[in-house]
């Protein structure tokens, strides 16, 4: 007899001791091994289990239903350490990877109540108590950023219980009659994420969120637990706003750089990988009867209530197809008597039509992508801000005053009761005669020095370069690519046929882009203010360092060496007026947002576009056209505000209120319903919440719907379930259990 026989005869045998007949035993035993591909090792006690490792646990600890890794070997623990919970990560051979607080400091009590492995087993999603996810890395425990569940204001909102379902949605590419050669990442081609594929990617910035460890650093582990950092750094609006995983070169952004990782190869990010969490679900209820679904983990994709008062106890997915069946009961009343409390378990089919629509992945896929350059683009005002005022208000843009305060009080010291130091270096431009306080100054102390003046320019020119650099090169393009995609959600408000569910409305979108228009021209007009500060700033310095030479020299000296000049007297003066005490550039920081139009912009200059290519054309063909007298005044536009922050705050509102409506339209397009092929069985018991077991069957050829519209007669596409059966554990001492079939 081969091993697989006696494996065979020993589980028919344990079968039949468990009070099976014979054919039944022999039935399942069969069932079992077609199903699973062999039998497996028969436990050394019957009816028990063997045990594979032994952990040991410092405090208080529990297991969840779906603690255990499904393809690896490692289990996730809840511990309780006061009134806080906490989770590890353990090999079942008893190692222990990483330790975890998962609480956001608050001052109530916080715990874990479930949570799911991703299908490619290298993150898990996290459901807490007061209600919010998180979502964690096998690796090292870290938390993404939290996302948020609105909580109703008259009840008691607590979750209960979640799934990642694996089985994906149909993401099959749409069949054409030739094939797609330029078709990048499933994208349609002329497409708006076609386009930012094609794209440079921008720069990107080291990640806030990522604070650094002893095990970043120097690659070993603390004694103290790693905390998760789950408290989130964005803002409101970007926390909230619905997004699929992170994908930074689907969005044409470059990888965030992290101290302790390994630099990748060149073109690396581009690469196609697999990607096996895509089109999963996953599935969170609650204890008012609510299911909410989020497509690949983090798009919030439905809310679906089932009633006030239903508590899910199950939930099972046809593959590759938004349809459900939940089993669910409602906490029954207090019995009068004696006998057992009586509750049905329902089950509810549910459908999400729109879910399996190739229109949705779009939409979340635009939605995803401008989140991302929007997040991208706040994260490149901050760092203009940081560079022209610093962290704490000590920047480069506070040695101009500071300057002026040391000259001032020099002036003090020598009986001015009114010190002017833009006066006196006014007089210095104009005459080449420096007061006694002005050349005491310039002759003496710290800030004259070759060192002082080299370390000012350096810092005052890093900064302008950098303000530059980050308006024209990251900002503005950033912008660009937002507008690239907001006009294609543009077109799609107006097909209504394909996009109409989703509840675009086209006046929102053409605020979002006359905000996303501003940005553009902002950014541009500020590339233009910092080449120019930076020009007058390299002028007022080489006509400072000229005279703090002069004043450094004898009278004699003074009066037989020729000094040259080699600043423009015109900018320097500019730069001393308006450069020294009071910026050009602080109006992008401070101020109003800008609410000017671009006509309104155009209108400020003395001809129209047309008259001014009229004018240039004929003085270009006539020789008599031509006036060297002709005097051009310069426009005047202090009167437009153009502060950058809340016009990025503003565009981000926009933004986040299109996709979050679009969001809800799975939710809109629900099909809830008992249909009569399901029916409801009452039992007893003494707990509603109690454990269930379920089997589902799918078939290929044989319609067992006839209630369900099928693609032909009597046949069924492969993954429709054609029977359900759930049913309760029943109690001890209990001889009934709840079927639902």
């Amino acid at each position: 007899m081969t091993p697989q026989q006696q494996r065979r005869q020993a589980w028919i045998q344990h079968l039949l001791q468990s009070g099976l007949s014979m054919p039944d035993a022999q039935s399942a035993v069969n069932r079992y091994a077609e199903e699973h591909m062999g039998l497996p090792e028969l436990a050394e006690e019957p009816g028990g289990f063997e045990r594979l490792a032994t952990l040991h646990l410092p405090n208080p600890s529990r297991l969840l239903p779906f603690s255990c890794c499904p393809d690896k070997d490692l289990v996730v623990v809840v511990s309780r350490l006061g009134i806080k919970d906490r989770l590890s990560l353990w090999k079942l051979q008893g190692t222990k990877k990483w330790d975890v607080e998962v609480d956001q400091g608050l001052p109530g009590s916080e715990e874990v109540v479930g949570l799911a492995w991703s299908p490619d087993g290298q993150s898990i999603i996290v459901a807490h108590h007061p209600p919010r996810l998180s979502m964690h890395s096998i690796q090292t425990g870290r938390a993404e950023p939290s996302m948020t569940i609105s909580i109703p204001s008259s009840h008691d909102l607590r979750l209960t219980n979640i799934w990642w379902i694996k089985d994906p949605l149909d993401t099959l590419e749409e069949e054409t009659e030739f094939p797609d050669l330029l078709s990048r990442k499933g994208f349609v081609p002329g497409s708006a994420h076609s386009k930012l594929m094609r794209l440079p990617l921008l720069d990107s910035f080291h990640d806030d969120n990522h604070s650094l460890s002893t095990t970043d650093l120097f690659g070993v582990q603390a004694g103290e637990p790693r905390s998760s950092g789950s408290v989130s750094r964005l803002s409101e609006v970007i926390e909230s706003w619905p997004s699929l995983p992170s994908d930074l070169a689907t969005a044409s952004l470059a990888p965030v750089p992290r101290i302790g990782e390994k630099e990748s190869r060149p073109g690396e990010e581009l690469d196609e990988n697999e990607n096996l969490s895509s089109g999963s679900l996953v599935v969170i209820s609650d204890n008012l009867g609510n299911l909410r679904f989020y497509l690949d983990g983090t798009y919030r994709l439905a809310d679906v209530p089932l009633g006030l008062g239903t508590q899910v106890i199950s939930l099972v997915k046809e593959r590759q197809k938004a349809s459900f069946i939940v089993n669910t009961s409602k906490t029954p009343p207090s019995p009068i008597t004696n006998s057992p409390i009586v509750w049905p378990l329902v089950p509810f089919s549910l459908k999400l039509p729109l879910a399996e629509n190739r229109t949705q992945r779009r939409v979340a896929q635009a939605s995803s992508s401008t989140r991302e350059l929007v997040s991208y683009l706040k994260r490149v005002t901050v760092e203009m801000r940081r560079a022209w005022y610093g962290d704490t208000g000590d920047g480069p843009r506070s040695i101009g005053p500071k300057w002026i305060t040391s000259l001032e009080e020099v002036q003090r010291r020598h009986g001015y009761g009114r010190p002017s130091a833009v006066f006196d270096l006014t007089v210095l431009l104009a005459t080449g005669r420096a007061s006694v306080p002005l050349q005491d100054f310039l002759s003496t102390g710290e800030k004259m020095s070759d060192r002082g003046l080299l370390k000012w320019e350096s810092t005052i020119t890093d900064a302008l370069r950098k303000l530059r650099d980050l308006s024209e090169k990251c900002a503005q393009m950033a912008c660009q690519r937002i507008h690239l995609l907001l006009e294609e959600v543009k077109g799609w408000s107006l097909l209504p046929q394909y996009y109409g569910a989703y509840e675009f409305r086209t006046e929102d979108i053409e605020l979002a882009l006359d905000h996303a228009a501003k940005c553009i021209h902002v950014n541009i007009w500020l590339a233009a203010a910092a080449r120019e500060e930076l020009s007058r700033f390299r002028e007022f310095m080489t006509w400072l360092r000229m005279e703090a030479g002069r004043a450094n020299m004898s009278p004699n000296e003074a009066s037989t060496t020729g000094i040259s000049p080699k600043h423009d007297p015109l900018q320097t003066n500019e730069y001393i007026m308006s450069g020294l005490v009071s910026s050009q550039l602080d109006r992008w920081f401070t101020g109003e947002p800008a609410r000017y139009s671009l006509s309104e912009m155009a209108g400020v200059f003395p001809k129209a576009f047309d008259k001014v290519l009229d004018t240039a054309l004929k003085t270009a063909t006539s020789r008599t056209e031509v006036s060297w007298d002709q005097v051009i005044p310069r426009p005047d536009l202090s009167q437009f505000d153009r502060c950058m922050e809340p016009l990025v705050e503003q565009l981000a509102s926009c933004c986040q209120k299109i996709f979050t409506a679009a969001a809800g339209a799975a939710g809109r397009m629900a099909d809830v319903r008992v249909p009569e092929s399901l029916r409801t069985i009452w039992g007893s018991g003494s707990n509603s919440q109690g454990l269930i077991r379920e089997k589902s069957s799918w078939g290929d050829e044989v319609c067992a719907h006839p209630s369900r519209p099928c693609s032909a007669p009597n046949t069924i596409s492969k993954g429709c379930i054609v029977r359900h059966v759930a049913a309760y554990v029943p109690a001890v001492g209990t001889l009934q259990s709840n079927l639902s079939a």
